[in-house]
C-alpha cells in the first residue's frame, strides 16, 4: 500500500485527476483544505490537497475509464467525479453501515472512499455552504482566517446530506453551458462546461481566480475617491460610509459646479486649488475620507482627473452602467489615469452582466452588494435558469 498526496486550486480537479490516473486502486483517506503565503493572515492563496493510498495491485484501466466503486449493496456504480457525488457516496456508505451493522473483523474494505476522518467532514461542510452561495458568504465571513491546513471538527451526520442540498438550489440548464455562458460575456477561459448540478460551484471556483478588488483603506489620512455622475457617485460613497461605520454626511462631493444642490457649501468642491488645499488637512484626519467626483460617461474627463491628482486618492473606484462597452469603460478608466475597482450597476438592463470581466480593473460591487465569487456565480446561474 501506497500513499501519494496530490494538491490543487480545488476539490474538482483533483477527484477527477485521482480517477483518470489511478481508478480503483485508488482509496482517498483525507481531503483538506489550506491557505498559504499572505502577511498576518491576509491575502492568503486558498488550495486543496488530497492524500490517497493507492493497493499496489494489477494496473489500472486506461486514462478516461470509469472506475467502478462497490455500492453499499454490492452492485458496481461509477466511481465519484465530483465533490458533490463524492459527498453522496460517504452518505449512502453511512447509512448502510448504520443499517447491516459494523463488517467481520477479517473482511477488506471494498470501496476506495474513507469515512472515516474529519476530512471528509470538513469536505461535506464545504459542499453544504457551497451549494447555497450566499449561506457561504455569510458563514465564510464568520470564520478566522487559517495560517495553515485546517480542518473542520463537525461530525458528518450533522453536515446537510448533499442530495437534500442540491434539490434546494435552484434549478440550473443542463449541459453543454459553454455557448450560454459566453452569450452573458464570461471571458473565455472561464466558459467551460460544468455540471446540471454544481453549476454554482463550478463557477464559484473559477471566478475566484480572477484578481481581487483592492481592500478599503482604514489608515489615517486614507482618501477614497468614488468617481462617476455625481448622484450615482454620491449615493455610493454615502453607501460605504454607513457600511465603514462613518457618517454618511461627511461625503465630499467635487463637481465643476459653482454650487451644489445635493451637498452643503462646505462639503462641496469645485476647483482643484481647494481640492489640494483640503487634501493636506485630511493628513491628520484619523478616519478614512470619502470624496465623490463628478466625471459622466462619454464626457471629457480633463477635470476629473486634474480632481483626482489635486485629491490623491490612497483608491479610487468607478462608477459603471453594465450597460456600457467593456472598452468604453476601459477607455474612461484609462482618462481618468486608471481606476482601482469598479461598481457596477444597473444589472438587470443587460444580457451580458459578466462582460465587464473582460477588462483589467477588478470588480468591487454589483448592484451595491460586494462582488464575491459566489455572488457572480449565483447572479450567472439564474440568468442562465430564467
Amino acid at each position: 500500500m501506497r500513499t501519494l498526496r496530490l494538491a490543487g486550486d480545488s476539490l474538482e480537479g483533483l477527484l477527477e485527476q485521482v480517477r483518470r490516473e489511478h481508478g480503483d486502486r485508488a482509496r482517498i483517506v483525507e481531503a483538506n483544505k489550506c491557505r498559504t503565503g499572505g502577511i498576518a493572515g491576509f491575502f492568503a492563496r486558498e488550495s486543496f490537497e488530497v492524500v490517497i493510498e493507492l493497493d499496489d495491485g494489477p494496473d489500472p484501466e486506461p486514462a478516461g475509464a470509469a472506475a467502478a466503486v462497490p455500492a453499499p449493496n454490492g452492485a458496481p456504480t461509477h466511481a465519484p467525479t465530483s465533490v458533490i457525488e463524492l459527498a453522496e457516496a460517504v452518505n449512502e456508505m453511512e447509512r448502510a453501515s448504520a443499517v447491516a451493522g459494523p463488517p467481520p473483523a477479517a473482511a477488506e474494505p471494498a470501496a476506495p472512499v474513507s469515512t472515516e476522518t474529519e476530512a471528509f467532514a470538513s469536505l461535506l461542510a464545504r459542499l453544504a455552504r457551497d451549494v447555497d452561495p450566499v449561506e457561504a458568504e455569510r458563514l465564510l465571513a464568520a470564520e478566522p482566517v487559517p495560517t495553515a491546513t485546517t480542518r473542520a471538527a463537525v461530525p458528518v451526520a450533522a453536515a446537510p446530506s448533499a442530495a437534500a442540498a442540491a434539490a434546494a438550489a435552484p434549478p440550473v440548464p443542463a449541459l453543454p453551458v459553454v455557448p450560454e455562458l459566453a452569450r452573458l460575456g464570461l471571458p473565455a477561459e472561464l466558459c467551460g462546461p460544468a455540471g446540471e448540478r454544481d453549476l454554482r460551484l463550478v463557477l464559484a471556483d473559477r471566478l475566484r481566480t480572477l484578481p481581487p478588488a483592492p481592500p478599503i483603506p482604514h489608515a489615517a489620512g486614507s482618501v477614497l475617491a468614488v468617481v462617476g455622475d455625481a448622484d450615482r457617485a454620491l449615493a455610493l460613497a454615502q453607501d460605504l460610509a454607513r457600511e465603514l461605520g462613518l457618517e454618511a454626511g461627511d461625503v465630499l462631493l467635487a463637481t465643476p459646479e459653482p454650487e451644489s444642490r445635493r451637498v452643503p457649501a462646505w462639503l462641496h468642491l469645485d476647483n482643484r486649488d481647494t481640492a489640494g488645499d483640503r487634501r493636506r488637512s485630511w493628513w491628520r484626519r484619523e478616519r478614512l475620507t470619502l470624496v465623490a467626483v463628478h466625471s459622466a460617461f462619454g464626457m471629457p474627463t480633463g477635470w476629473a482627473r486634474r480632481m483626482l491628482d489635486a485629491l490623491e486618492p490612497t483608491l479610487t473606484w468607478g462608477v459603471v452602467d453594465a450597460t456600457w462597452k467593456p472598452e468604453d469603460v476601459e477607455h474612461w478608466s484609462d482618462g481618468l489615469g486608471g481606476i482601482d475597482s469598479l461598481a457596477v450597476q444597473n444589472l438587470h438592463a443587460t444580457t451580458s452582466p459578466a462582460a465587464i470581466l473582460g477588462i483589467d480593473v477588478p470588480v468591487a460591487r454589483l448592484d451595491g452588494a460586494a462582488a464575491t465569487p459566489s455572488a457572480w456565480s449565483t447572479l450567472l446561474a439564474e440568468r442562465l435558469a430564467a
